[in-house]
């Protein structure tokens, strides 16, 4: 990884999508919270899942703490990935998912 360029994957109905590049865990984070600001609007009641590879302190020190200053309300699940994706995806690996809420 010369680059150092790393892709951002998003699952759609016609299988996973490149949606974006970013070089560090700064854009990592940037990318995701302007996806989440996007997908979610002004709900601030929404489901929220993040799943994480070897970086369990990393998430919880940098990313859930984000979600949870401007999604105060947000039911936030914190899991690890999944073996198979971990082993596909790699170290340093993590993903977030939404739904917005219902009521």
């Amino acid at each position: 990884d010369l680059f150092h360029m790393k892709p951002v994957i998003s699952p759609t109905a016609e299988g996973a999508v490149k949606a974006g590049t970013v070089r560090d865990k700064d854009e990592q984070l940037k990318f995701a919270l302007e996806k989440l600001e996007k997908g979610l609007g002004q709900d601030t009641r929404p489901l929220v899942m993040l799943e994480y590879s070897d970086n369990r302190q990393w998430v919880e020190n940098n990313v859930l703490g984000e979600l949870k200053s401007r999604y105060a309300s947000a039911e936030i699940i914190l899991q690890p990935l999944s073996l198979t994706s971990g082993a596909h995806m790699g170290p340093g690996t993590w993903a977030v998912a939404f739904l917005p809420s219902t009521h």
